[in-house]
């Protein structure tokens, strides 16, 4: 299961970073496989669904997603914590659930603690992915947050290959170097 977490903030309008976050979420959202499930979310101080629950990976659904990603705005200010949490209402203890967040991390630093705080607190099974997106962004968080919770992180600019990232992230989520280990 996937969600696909996509700041929408005041932020994302600089240099096309909201653009980049919505082809790169398009490229991520076409190497899903029959098996696998989605919801996207934006948000800027709360979070957006595109669906409210999480849907099949269908062509007809990936084309919602994408529907819904193409309205979207890039305003107002930046909070990720309430978005954080609405997508870990999406985990279950049967499925593995993987939160790709898609941001610059320009939150307030007030709030680096709560999402550190909440990383940490977070459903079992469940791990945090973030892709810096533009050339300006809050890398340490965003490593940090992924670190913290067994995900990866990358960053993203408009020179890159998403499809080809793409591939490769999921590669690397279906067939971990390590797991586990204590």
């Amino acid at each position: 299961d996937y969600v696909f977490v996509v700041d929408a903030s005041g932020s994302m309008a600089d240099s096309g970073k909201l653009l980049l976050s919505k082809d790169a979420v398009a490229a991520f959202l076409n190497e899903l496989g029959d098996v696998d499930r989605f919801e996207v979310m934006t948000f800027n101080v709360s979070p957006n669904l595109a669906f409210g629950q999480l849907q099949p990976a269908t062509a007809a659904n990936r084309q919602r997603a994408s529907d819904y990603l193409a309205k979207q705005e890039a305003r107002g200010g930046t909070v990720l914590q309430p978005a954080m949490a609405t997508a870990y209402k999406y985990a279950s203890n049967d499925r593995p659930l993987n939160v790709v967040i898609l941001s610059d991390g320009m939150t307030e630093q007030t709030e680096r603690q709560i999402l550190l705080q909440q990383i940490k607190n977070r459903p079992g099974n469940t791990r945090v992915f973030c892709i810096g997106v533009g050339n300006d962004v809050n890398r340490p968080l965003l490593e940090q947050l992924a670190e913290d919770s067994g995900g990866l992180s990358a960053f993203i600019s408009p020179s890159d290959n998403f499809g080809r990232q793409a591939r490769a992230f999921r590669q690397k989520l279906m067939r971990p170097f390590a797991t586990n280990l204590e």
